[in-house]
């Protein structure tokens, strides 16, 4: 006589399930480490992208007080030995200028070591590279003291930059191309150990059955009042 599904050990529905909620909690736990990881680069990108942003605005503001200091104040940039108040003029420049040229040099030092210069050497196509090519035009022309061809540059700063701020913010948009792998070996990995589970139980249940199918029962006696 065919036994019914009840004959299956209890044994085969405790070990798939734990089984299934292996998988399911492996998979839950691998996935929470790989989003905080991704979150936590996600935030230092953010970052980068603000301080970028922050400098180069902190730069083209210092430059243009030098231009304004050279202009509404041409007398104090000028040096003529011939004069004996040139040295006066110079101090008094160097003193109204002080801040504004700090400042500069500061966040003009802070963009460029943002920039990484093997990947500008090996992608010398790159956005990243042409920043960094602006960012040297303007600090040549900062280092000569043209102030007004320096502040030109900063147009240039802002155009290279924009590029490498979108790519970036579409890095963090998207995600990083290391975890869209992982996350999706990851789905593969989990439907087919659902797929390979399901047909695990399968083939215990038909298994199951069958054994019960193929055991003999035991003949029913029965006793008759004579």
């Amino acid at each position: 006589m065919i036994m019914g599904s009840s004959a299956i050990p209890p044994t085969i529905y405790v070990a798939i399930g734990a089984l299934l909620a292996a998988l399911i909690t492996g998979f839950f736990s691998f996935l929470n480490l790989v989003s905080a990881k991704e979150n936590k680069v996600s935030e230092f990108r953010l970052s980068w992208v603000d301080g970028l942003r922050e400098e180069i605005a902190s730069y083209t503001a210092a430059v243009q007080e030098l231009v304004r200091i050279g202009r509404f104040h041409p007398d104090l940039s000028k040096d003529d030995p011939s004069d004996e108040s040139s040295d006066e003029r110079v101090l008094s420049w160097i003193k109204e200028s002080k801040d504004a040229y700090d400042k500069a040099i500061e966040n003009l030092t802070k963009i460029h070591l943002r920039l990484n210069p093997k990947h500008v050497h090996e992608h010398p196509n790159s956005p990243e590279a042409a920043l960094m090519k602006t960012l040297q035009d303007g600090r040549d022309k900062f280092n000569e003291g043209d102030f007004n061809g320096a502040f030109d540059s900063c147009e240039a700063i802002r155009e290279a930059a924009a590029p490498l701020l979108k790519s970036t913010w579409d890095l963090v948009k998207h995600g990083e191309p290391g975890y869209l792998n992982i996350r999706r070996r990851a789905i593969q990995i989990i439907v087919g150990g659902l797929i390979l589970v399901m047909a695990a139980s399968g083939v215990a249940v038909i298994t199951a059955i069958g054994v019960n199918a193929n055991t003999p029962s035991k003949p029913t006696w029965s006793c008759s009042a004579a």
